[in-house]
């Protein structure tokens, strides 16, 4: 799980420098599944997990909606 929410920030970071931005929603997306998947086991708890989406998701609605600014703008 922390594997896929490491990758998940350096794709959003990646983007926030020009990158791909389809490629930062997609790892975004990845990594909550993960983390769904883990506290459907057991191994985590439900706010802690709630948690990590609500950051991850926070940074990817920031980083669209800059680029939405930006391209429109």
């Amino acid at each position: 799980m922390r594997t896929f929410i490491k990758k998940a920030r350096q794709a959003l970071a990646a983007a926030e420098g020009g990158g791909r931005l389809k490629e930062a929603q997609k790892s975004v997306y990845e990594a909550c599944r993960i983390i769904d998947k883990t506290v459907s086991k057991g191994v985590i708890k439900k706010n802690t997990a709630a948690r990590y989406k609500s950051q991850l998701m926070k940074a990817l609605n920031r980083l669209m909606t800059e680029r939405a600014m930006s391209e429109s703008g």
